[in-house]
């Protein structure tokens, strides 16, 4: 008995989820692409290559969802954000921030580390993704439009666009990985975005629903075929370049702080809405206030920490930071 054309088109989407997030996954690791470690090398070393990836990722997305907006493929109408207040959103960056720094890498990087072998990443995505579903049961998701005008999109189209031609002057053959494997990211967003539409539901990116318009087991079922497609694009990488180690975890300091690491970025990420990833690409390229705040704690709370860790000192960052520049 065949399927019915519903049911068939929804194992097709998450089919194709599930081979977008493979690709996605090998990638990653591949490229070391990281939001903690983009901040680290700025902080550390005055180096804005991964940075730079980054920026392409994001200014990819702003243009992509821009333009779908613009041309009339996507209502932004239709989406929402699940957070509203700025002041929750920041102070959960912060704490986002500090945590992938104790964690070892944002939560695609630890993705990318367990699918590697690594238990200490695996602690650590575990204690996150615990911490989150306990803070959303405290503080449930208040869903809020975004979107904007025509003009606040052609405007936001224009800043994507020049973010891209920055990147574009500072390619180099040794960047190449990391700036594909940006753009990359930037075009699955907006896939994943699609993808929710043809489900009639949205997926969450990464602790909590943008929308919730059908049975929440789809957009699950949806994102759970991206994930498992990351971690398994990410282990084959690994193991064909010779990178796959089991690395078992002793309950030392590392891995304590691994674990206390995963739990302030379940408990900042749920407060924000999403992760780097999430809210730091999708949500600022959606336009939604509370992304942008949640952003911006997130690369000032990870900057404090990497200078907390390099210099040992708990006091403010800033002036050590900005006289190495």
């Amino acid at each position: 008995m065949g399927l019915d054309g519903p049911v068939s088109e929804t194992i097709a989407i998450v089919v194709a989820l599930g081979g977008l997030g493979l690709v996605v996954g090998a990638a990653l690791e591949r490229s070391h692409f990281c939001t903690m470690g983009a901040v680290a090398d700025f902080v550390l070393f005055r180096s804005l290559r991964r940075a730079r990836w980054w920026l392409l990722a994001l200014a990819t997305t702003l243009v992509t969802l821009q333009g779908a907006w613009l041309g009339g493929l996507i209502d932004p109408a239709a989406l929402t954000w699940p957070r509203a207040h700025l002041g929750l959103a920041l102070t959960g960056g912060i704490l986002f921030g500090v945590g992938m720094v104790l964690g070892g890498g944002c939560a695609s990087r630890l993705v990318v580390r367990a699918a590697s072998g690594q238990v200490k990443a695996m602690l650590a995505l575990l204690a996150m993704a615990k911490l989150a579903a306990l803070t959303v049961l405290v503080l449930p998701p208040e869903a809020t439009a975004v979107g904007g005008p025509s003009a606040l999109a052609i405007l936001t189209l224009a800043i994507g666009l020049g973010a891209l031609a920055w990147c574009a002057r500072h390619v180099e053959q040794r960047q190449l990985a990391g700036l594909m494997t940006a753009g990359l990211l930037g075009v699955a967003m907006l896939a994943v975005l699609g993808a929710t539409g043809a489900l009639g539901t949205a997926l969450p990116l990464n602790f909590v629903p943008i929308t919730v318009a059908a049975p929440v087991s789809a957009a699950q079922t949806a994102w759970l075929a991206v994930l498992v497609g990351t971690v398994a694009g990410a282990a084959i990488s690994a193991g064909w370049a010779g990178r796959w180690r089991f690395d078992p975890a002793r309950f030392d300091d590392d891995t304590r702080r691994h674990l206390l690491g995963g739990a302030a970025m379940g408990i900042g990420g749920a407060a924000v809405g999403g992760c780097t990833l999430g809210a730091g690409i999708g949500g600022a390229a959606m336009l939604a206030p509370a992304a942008w705040a949640g952003l911006f704690g997130m690369i000032a709370g990870s900057a404090w920490m990497v200078h907390v860790l390099a210099t040992g000192g708990w006091g403010p960052a800033w002036r050590t930071l900005w006289s190495r520049a």
